[in-house]
């Protein structure tokens, strides 16, 4: 696997495509879910080779290259300047081709059964396994405590009143909690060949809940 080296992220601005201009794009919300990330590739695959799908404005690519993650940006935009254009569920990459898969927010712009599919395209790529997000509507609560010594949070999931909706329509086909349950998507990760290692939903912003996948 080969990937650009690392530059300063201002001296790459994406002007190919203004709606992930950091001023506009990266929201603290935004840039607390890029800090998961990259500390869940770093905790569970350190020093790992990493195939990100769908990476958007490239901030966290430019982090991980700078932590020393080798780094191989795949996206079906070309205005994004990937390394490789293409998307799921069909990449153009041998089995084992990298350590980690890294794709965020990505899954849900296609529909289920094709998500289904990338799940297991992204196992078939992966040498040790992956971290993922998706959005989630499932309503919650989140809990959080401030001390001299340590801090804690705590997100507490809520059941479900009624049918819910997607929150975004214009570009999503599912969301966990519309259209697709947490059940069903642990059962299409297992489906796939995956062993969720770690799940939860940050309090800093609970419409992502995050997995961290591992290959047996």
């Amino acid at each position: 696997m080969s990937a650009k080296p690392a530059a300063p992220f201002v001296a790459r601005p994406q002007v190919e495509a203004p709606h992930y201009r950091p001023s506009s794009y990266l929201t603290p919300k935004r840039m607390a879910s890029i800090g998961y990330q990259l500390q869940l590739v770093a905790t569970h695959f350190p020093a790992a080779s990493v195939l990100e799908i769908g990476g958007g404005g490239g901030l966290a690519r430019q982090l991980l290259r700078e932590e020393g993650h080798e780094v191989l940006p795949i996206d079906l935009d070309p205005a994004l300047r990937p390394d490789v254009v293409a998307a799921l569920p069909d990449l153009p990459l041998r089995g084992d081709a990298v350590d980690c898969v890294l794709c965020c927010q990505v899954l849900e712009h296609m529909p289920w059964e094709a998500s289904r599919a990338a799940l297991r395209e992204m196992y078939r790529v992966a040498r040790k396994g992956a971290v993922i997000s998706v959005p989630s509507v499932q309503r919650g609560v989140a809990l959080v405590a401030f001390g001299p010594v340590r801090d804690g949070s705590r997100a507490i999931e809520l059941p479900a009143l009624g049918a819910s909706r997607i929150r975004n329509r214009r570009e999503h086909h599912w969301e966990l909690g519309a259209g697709v349950s947490l059940a069903q998507f642990r059962a299409a990760i297992a489906e796939a060949g995956f062993a969720v290692a770690e799940s939860f939903r940050p309090v800093t912003w609970m419409y992502h809940h995050f997995f961290v996948l591992k290959k047996s």
